[in-house]
């Protein structure tokens, strides 16, 4: 598969996983973990949950290296189902406000306002979501609740933290009730920048 990848230049690896591993001691089993030792281009793992073509696409971002990716997967696909359908499937980013549901903080919040502008394209109007939020995998589950599929990135956890995506984004596609994607730039992989 890696060879092929290779030898059509290929953009994108798309993995599917069932959610959960039998191989003792990996994070996704042995051929997902073993493909991604040196993956030859951008990594997607899909834990499919819900078939058909989605209508509403939240992609959870805190401003992490994988973002962009996350956002332009959604993007793409979103574009894709208008030009094939005529629906127009909604694209929401959601970042969690931690700790406190108190907006007060200017700083905080214009930083929030500055991610969504670096992340906004012409090609597609996204939306963000503010919410509140204690813990960011229950955070993101509450939210996600009336979309059919969540786009992440991986988290910046090193490489030895176990999880190739991360904890976080990995806990959201074993408990998500919707088709999860994970999704990490073939970029900070290679480099090691996990």
């Amino acid at each position: 598969i890696i060879d092929a990848a290779r030898e059509r230049e290929a953009n994108l690896l798309l993995l599917g996983w069932p959610g959960y591993t039998q191989s003792k001691g990996q994070a996704f089993g042995s051929i997902i973990d073993l493909m991604t030792t040196h993956p030859p281009c951008d990594l997607a793992v899909v834990r499919l949950r819900r078939t058909g073509l989605p209508n509403r696409i939240l992609v959870p971002i805190a401003g992490g290296p994988n973002a962009r990716l996350a956002i332009e997967l959604a993007i793409t696909e979103a574009d894709a189902i208008e030009q094939r359908t005529g629906a127009r499937p909604e694209v929401v980013a959601l970042n969690l406000i931690l700790g406190s549901s108190d907006d007060g903080d200017a700083h905080k919040k214009q930083r929030r306002l500055d991610l969504l502008e670096e992340l906004q394209t012409e090609k597609w109007p996204l939306e963000l979501h503010l919410i509140p939020a204690d813990n960011v995998v229950e955070g993101i589950l509450q939210e996600a609740a009336d979309f059919d599929q969540i786009i992440i990135g991986a988290s910046e956890e090193r490489l030895l933290e176990q999880s190739l995506f991360g904890s976080i984004p990995q806990r959201v596609a074993e408990e998500a009730l919707a088709t999860v994607i994970m999704v990490k730039r073939h970029d900070l992989v290679r480099f090691g920048l996990w």
